[in-house]
């Protein structure tokens, strides 16, 4: 038959995961067709490379269509035994997606803390930066405030000091006219 034929290609690939897929399409055929020993025998090939690989979901499936196939030769104690196995496999699958939807909510969380956490640091920055330029312009007005009042002092001074010589001079001028005006008379 070609689904055979599509089995015997599989087998070449050496895909343990293709083999066990196209093994549990042909028992699922046998199990629709009532040839239910060779649906046993095929699905039991199934559950043993699906075992050996690790293949949970494919596991779980194959169990299940077992557990169908021990139903149809009324083997009701192996169809229940396949049947927990299948309900035990599903319920560690959900456990383990569970898991890992939980695992990667955390990441998410813990990503989007962490960025909250470098865009306050990144402000944080921002205003010690603008703070820092702030306080470099006033210190530059204060310098420069200093440097003025300085040299207004300064200034000032030489300009009082200029008055005085020149007050001076006038005064000794004065004196100088008298004198002379003194003398004089």
């Amino acid at each position: 038959t070609p689904l055979d034929e599509s089995y015997n290609i599989i087998l070449k690939t050496e895909i343990k995961l293709d083999i066990a897929a196209t093994l549990y399409e042909m028992a699922n055929l046998d199990l629709k067709t009532k040839n239910l020993s060779r649906a046993l025998m095929r699905i039991g090939k199934v559950i043993a490379i699906a075992d050996s690989i690790g293949a949970l979901p494919t596991l779980s499936e194959a169990y299940l269509t077992q557990s169908e196939v021990n139903v149809g030769l009324q083997n009701y104690k192996a169809a229940l035994k396949d049947y927990k196995a299948f309900a035990m496999l599903k319920d560690s699958i959900y456990s383990v997606r569970k898991s890992q939807q939980i695992e990667e909510l955390k990441t998410i969380y813990e990503t989007k803390k962490k960025e909250a956490a470098l865009t306050l640091k990144e402000e944080e920055i921002k205003t010690l930066n603008a703070k820092a330029k702030v306080d470099k312009l006033t210190k530059s007005l204060y310098a420069g405030g200093m440097f003025s009042g300085v040299a207004l002092s300064g200034l000032l001074f030489f300009g009082f000091r200029q008055r005085i010589k020149k007050n001076k001079l006038a005064r000794e001028k004065q004196e100088e006219i008298y004198r002379r005006e003194i003398e004089h008379k």
